[in-house]
């Protein structure tokens, strides 16, 4: 996916009425995989919101497929080259992140930190940048989107899986005892996060919005021709090797729902192989970001069967169209959505819950009051003025 089109006029027009402007605000991120695209959207939807209260905002960012664009002259890029994921094998990338983060840590001296503003956003694995940080006496804001340990113990079997799930959680406790505040989208994240009192009182809100000029309810629920719709990256954190179960015991079942998947990533061609054979599945594996208010507004359900999850940013943006979400309840996720109210969640991920969770949605006799209950919670609580 990629996205040309966003439209920073607003901003513009709260910065040009706005007489206080607090000077600088750094951003500290590595850059996102190529199937990730998704992520560049959040991380520039979040450089508008702070450019609402900053006058300068200096983003510092490994540069590996960025393809930022059309960025306003307020907003600085510092590149970092640091060919972790070009690595040819697993202590090549090891070696390959600590040089970048060192590389980050030589141009951050010549930042101004004492007790400024440094966010650092998508930075579960940046421990150096974050220490150096409070060493020069910043107030350093630390994103935590949920648990990034998991994903290594899901991806790969055995003793790799765990070393690399035990590395990753002792970094990301590090960075949450040396942050001065840690940011999360939204308090559900309690309930599925283990924080000590020490780490929630250090705890603030700071949410993803929608742009609800964009993305709004324009079909009847009732009116779509597309039952279930899938959209994102097709990781195994991601829950798509039971997603493709369900699909399968639907067909099995004879239950020729309409199903769409937008998306692109490890599992792609395992997700290729297996609804090749399923005729009432349709697969795209790019799509650009300005045609998915059209494919939301013609899909009555969106799948999310992750394992583990912050608050997806298509969650919202769909639930703004009058998608309905049918998700398992992990990450920010229940703070969204209530079940039987602004959607439906899923007691788990296996293939016979997913199975039976889109017949049972597709049978509830109020998905238009379901709908349009979901777009007006956006709307109040996930708009750009919501989240300002």
């Amino acid at each position: 996916m990629s996205y040309e089109g966003f439209s920073w006029k607003e901003v513009e027009q709260i910065r040009a009425s706005s007489g206080n402007l607090v000077p600088t605000a750094y951003v500290v991120t590595t850059s996102l995989p190529s199937d990730n695209k998704a992520g560049e959207i959040i991380l520039t939807k979040f450089l508008a919101l702070l450019g609402t209260f900053f006058k300068n905002i200096i983003v510092l960012i490994s540069s590996e497929n960025l393809s930022f664009s059309n960025l306003p002259d307020w907003i600085q890029l510092i590149k970092i080259d640091s060919h972790e994921r070009q690595a040819v094998n697993f202590v090549q990338k090891i070696i390959n992140n600590i040089n970048s983060q060192l590389t980050m840590c030589r141009v951050m001296r010549s930042f101004e930190l004492n007790n400024m503003p440094v966010f650092f956003w998508n930075a579960g694995l940046l421990v150096m940048p974050n220490l150096y940080s409070r060493i020069k006496k910043a107030s350093n804001v630390y994103f935590f989107f949920g648990k990034c340990s998991v994903a290594p113990r899901i991806k790969y079997a055995g003793f790799k899986g765990y070393l690399l799930s035990f590395l990753i959680n002792l970094i990301e406790i590090i960075n949450l005892h040396f942050a001065k505040y840690i940011a999360i989208e939204n308090y559900s994240l309690l309930k599925t996060n283990n924080f000590s009192p020490r780490l929630i009182r250090k705890l603030i809100e700071i949410s993803l919005y929608v742009d609800v000029n964009v993305f709004n309810n324009q079909v009847p629920n009732s009116d779509r021709n597309i039952d279930v719709t899938y959209l994102g990256r097709l990781g195994p954190e991601k829950g798509i090797d039971k997603m493709i179960k369900a699909i399968e015991l639907l067909d099995f079942a004879n239950n020729k729902i309409k199903f769409t998947i937008i998306g692109s990533g490890f599992l792609k061609e395992s997700v290729n192989r297996i609804i090749d054979k399923i005729k009432w599945v349709s697969f795209y594996d790019w799509m650009e970001y300005e045609q998915l208010p059209a494919i939301l507004n013609k899909s009555k359900l969106l799948l999310i069967p992750s394992t583990i999850e912050g608050l997806p940013n298509v969650l919202i943006e769909a639930m703004a169209c009058g998608t309905i979400p049918l998700a398992t309840c992990v990450g920010g996720i229940p703070g969204v959505v209530t079940h039987n109210k602004t959607g439906f969640l899923l007691k788990d991920n296996s293939p016979e819950i997913i199975c039976n969770g889109i017949i049972s949605a597709l049978n509830c006799s109020n998905l238009t009051e379901i709908s349009e209950r979901a777009t007006a919670f956006i709307y109040d609580n996930y708009s750009f003025d919501a989240a300002t």
